[in-house]
Parts: structure tokens; sequence; C-alpha cells
């Protein structure tokens, strides 16, 4: 037993003392038999908990968003990673079957990092050969490409430059290149498409020539018809205001307004067949034929002017060589080489016919001992663009020199060739060679 008033007593006495402080507990001084329970650590540990289980929760729940967050980046991600693919797959198929040539190279070191199959067909290189080389193997002037890429640093793109291009076999030709900065592998490229132009200058310098044609073929008519109808107007008003003309005079009006109507009539008749021939309106109808019975059907038709200047006709050809050609463009081919050996060869002269085989190729010749040509009218006969003038017969006859433009674009139908050999003042030889159809 213990009583407590006692210790307190003692206690106030130590306290006086000052061996104790004042206001002191005997509280847990004395043993308590019958304690209160304390809900204390019951309350610590409760709360622990809720800490904890507060603390697990929030870390529980920024992983859980944090998760989300990187699940739904991830998706994003690979949406973007499929549609990056599928913009590749069809950016590639777009350059890949382009119909025309693409390139791309670095801009850097030029290397060449790309070529379609059209470029590597125009560049006459393999592709993946190509990808070890510069691009500036590709131009004639290498200096060209740095001036390119000195206009892209400046305005970013270039649009149809005009460069001289060369393949891996050294053919040149001319292109319009057009190049921009894009982004391939991840890295800055040059991206270059290029257009062959010299197909279109070439139809360019073509209608220029068609062009000059039509200029030479108004100039004919121009000139080559006024004269004779001219010529024309005169006679038939003299013979109208004239009443008392000879019948010597009669005669020779006569004989002129003839040959004169003759050879309007065969200008009309070579300017409608060129005509038609410009225009394909002529139908190539291959059949066989017989050269000799050819030949002769043409030499007929000129019999009196052969009669009037007294001509010898030699005609070697084989009476039964047959060949395949188009009888009208050939029979119009020969008959105009036979009026032109007719026109420039001397009275009592001779003109020599003759027309073989030899290895498949038909060979026809027509040879005179007229006036003959030198080089530079030998060039001029088969240009219809040249200020040339055609050349008086012997006897004066007029010609517009349509009728050979007209023999060589017949003879070319024919897959065949048509020219000449001749020297001044010893004739002419006029020859063609058509090979099997």
């Amino acid at each position: 037993y213990v009583n407590e008033n006692r210790w307190q007593r003692i206690g106030e006495q130590y306290a006086e003392m000052d061996m104790l402080r004042a206001n002191f507990s005997l509280d847990r001084f004395i043993y308590d038999r019958n304690p209160t329970p304390s809900n204390r650590m019951v309350y610590l540990v409760i709360l622990s908990i809720l800490v904890i289980t507060f603390l697990t929760s929030f870390i529980a729940i920024r992983f859980y968003r944090l998760n989300q967050k990187l699940v739904i980046e991830r998706k994003g991600s690979k949406e973007k990673e499929e549609l990056l693919i599928i913009l590749e797959e069809r950016y590639r198929n777009l350059a890949e079957y382009a119909p025309f040539p693409i390139l791309i190279t670095s801009p850097d070191n030029g290397d060449i990092l790309y070529m379609n199959q059209r470029a590597s067909d125009k560049f006459e290189i393999d592709r993946k050969y190509a990808q070890s080389k510069h691009a500036s193997v590709f131009y004639s002037n290498p200096n060209e490409r740095d001036n390119l890429i000195n206009i892209i640093d400046k305005q970013g793109f270039v649009n149809e430059g005009e460069v001289l291009l060369k393949t891996a076999n050294g053919n040149t030709f001319l292109a319009h290149i057009s190049s921009n900065i894009i982004t391939f592998d991840n890295k800055p490229a040059l991206f270059s498409a290029i257009l062959d132009i010299s197909v279109r200058l070439k139809l360019e310098n073509d209608l220029k020539d068609a062009n000059a044609d039509k200029d030479r073929f108004f100039t004919i008519i121009a000139h080559d018809l006024r004269g004779p109808i001219g010529t024309l107007n005169s006679l038939v008003g003299a013979l109208i205001d004239s009443k008392n003309i000879a019948p010597e005079q009669m005669d020779n009006i006569l004989s002129v307004i003839k040959e004169t109507s003759q050879n309007t009539f065969e200008l009309l008749e070579n300017l409608l067949m060129w005509a038609k021939a410009q225009k394909n309106e002529i139908s190539y109808v291959p059949t066989t034929n017989n050269l000799f019975e050819l030949i002769q059907s043409n030499l007929a038709l000129f019999k009196p002017n052969i009669i009037n200047k007294e001509l010898e006709i030699i005609n070697q050809c084989d009476m039964e060589l047959q060949f395949i050609f188009d009888k009208e463009m050939i029979s119009t081919v020969i008959r105009n080489l036979i009026n032109n050996a007719i026109k420039y060869t001397n009275p009592s002269g001779q003109i020599t016919i003759n027309a073989f085989l030899q290895k498949g190729f038909l060979k026809f010749s027509i040879r005179d001992s007229g006036i003959g040509m030198d080089e530079l009218k030998m060039k001029e006969i088969f240009d219809l663009a040249s200020e040339k003038k055609s050349t008086p017969g012997t006897q004066g006859e007029t010609g517009t020199g349509l009728g050979l433009i007209l023999c060589v674009d017949f003879v070319k139908k024919h897959n065949g060739n048509l020219w000449v050999e001749s020297k001044l003042g010893e004739g002419s030889s006029f020859q063609f060679s058509l090979p099997t159809v």
C-alpha cells in the first residue's frame, strides 16, 4: 500500500529545497494497479496507416496517369509512324512511277541519294551504281549545278532552269530542271524533276522549217503562176485584138499557148500532189509492178518533146523486171526525172534509163548528156526553203523545182533514198533505191 498524499508531501519538501521543480506531477510515479486504457497508439497506427494509404494511392494514381499518358503518346507516336510510313510509301511511289526523271541528291556534297527508273533510263546508268556518284557527272558543264545550288540558297527553289545534261554514255540533251529542298531519310535533300526539252525544240525547229517551206510554197505559186498566166493573157489578148494574123503567126501563138498551158497544168498538178503529201492524204498502196512497162508508159507522155529535140532514149531496164512499190508514187517520180532529163539535155543528146535488182534493193537511174550542175546547185535542188531559181532548159523550158521535192517525199515513203551525181557541162545522173517491202 502506498499513500499518495505522503509522497506528495515529500515531493513538496524536495521542491522547497530546490531539489525538485515546482508543480511537479506524480503521474506515472506511483504504480496504478488498474490503469485507464490509452488509445493514443491506436490513433497513431491508424493515422500512419491512413498516411501510408494516401501516399500509396497518390503514387498509384500518379503512375496510372503517367502510364495512360504514355499509352496515349505511344499510340499517337505509332499512328504518326504508321502515317509517316504510308506517306513515305506514297511519296516513293509517286517518285518511282513519275512520268519524268527524278533525282534526289545531297545539297552539301552532291551525292546521288535516289533516282527513279525514268532517270536511270534517261541517263543510261544503273540506279545502284549511280548512288555512288556525284550529281555533277550528269552536267555537261559541272558549274551549272553550282549555279542552281546558289539560286536555291537564295530563293529556296529553281523553276525550269535550262541546262545541258549528259548521259553516262556521253549523249547530251537540253533539259528543264525544277528543284526544291525536301527531307529525305531525316536529312535535307535536293529534289529535282527533269524534263527533256530536246523533242520540243526539235518540234519548234520543224515548225520553223515548215513555215519556211510554206513561204517557199507561196513564192512558187506567186512567181511561177504569174509568168505563164500573164503570157496566156497577152497571147489571148493579141488573138482577140488582131484581125489580120498570118497563118504562120497564128500557129506560133497557138503553139506557145499550148506549151504555156501545159507547163501551168504541170505546175498545178505538182503543187496539188505536194500539198496532199504534206497532209498525208496520199494513200500508200504497194503492189507488184513491171518497171520496164512503167518507164515506157511515162516516156510516151513526152514523145513530142523527145521528137522535137531529136533525143536518143535508151531503156536498159529488163523487160521482165518486177518489184513491189506504190505505182502512182513511183510513176510520178519516174515521170519527173524523165521530164528534167529531157529539159536539160541538148538537142540530139542521149538519155539512158536503167533499173535492176541488187541485194534486195531496186536501183533506178536516169543519166543525161545535158548541161549538168555544180556542187552548190546539187545541194539546192532538194531544198524547198532555199532561195534558188529554177534553171531554164536547153530550149528555154521553165520549171519550179517542186517536182524533185515531190520525188524525194515519195521515195522516202518507200524508205528509200534519192540522190544526184553531176558535173557542170557533162550531164547529170539522178538515182534512187527502194528496199524490199
